[in-house]
């Protein structure tokens, strides 16, 4: 057809009935594949996405599928190769795999930051307790385990009363449903 000629990288080289890696050099080093589908021992072949790059213009994208056709016409049988313009499917995938990329790039960002803010965290020898708004720990530093004996997993989830010197078992210091003494009420 008139169009195949858009798709060749010489499309003066495109003749019916012609050497077809003339026009497009991609199915050379393909003829094992392409006497296969002749032979019949497969059934087609195809070659996807590939680019046809010119000077000023948009990258063009075409996939080429190869099959025998018998009972057609005097140079029977043969094969039939139908190229198909991709580029929009081709930009679609290129943008999907980009922000993959960015997304996996971000994560990496975030996973290097968090540990990083997490290390000085527990790092500092001042004590850290962050609390959410209903009074609750969410975390503490290594500091806070060491001086008031409690694991991170006794004191996450917990009022922040626990830890507080002077504040009695009415306010939320229970441990073992005992009231408890707060581990910091001899701090200075």
């Amino acid at each position: 057809t008139p169009g195949i000629r858009l798709l060749a990288a010489d499309p003066e080289a495109v003749i019916q009935g012609a050497d077809v890696r003339i026009g497009f050099p991609e199915f050379v080093g393909a003829e094992d594949e392409l006497r296969e589908v002749f032979n019949g021992d497969r059934s087609s072949w195809s070659l996807r996405g590939f680019s046809r790059l010119r000077p000023a213009a948009p990258p063009l994208y075409i996939t080429a599928f190869v099959e025998l056709r018998t009972g057609v016409g005097p140079s029977s049988p043969a094969l039939l190769v139908v190229l198909e313009d991709v580029t929009a499917w081709m930009a679609d995938l290129q943008q999907r795999i980009q922000q993959a990329n960015e997304g996996a790039l971000l994560l990496h960002a975030l996973t290097a930051s968090k540990a990083h803010i997490e290390s000085i965290f527990d790092a500092m020898a001042d004590l850290l307790i962050v609390v959410d708004q209903q009074g609750l720990v969410t975390a503490v530093n290594r500091a806070v385990c060491s001086l008031s004996g409690y694991t991170p997993d006794e004191m996450v989830g917990r009022p922040v009363s626990l830890l507080l010197p002077g504040e009695d078992a009415a306010a939320g210091r229970h441990r073992g449903g005992q009231a408890q003494p707060s581990r910091f009420d001899n701090v200075e």
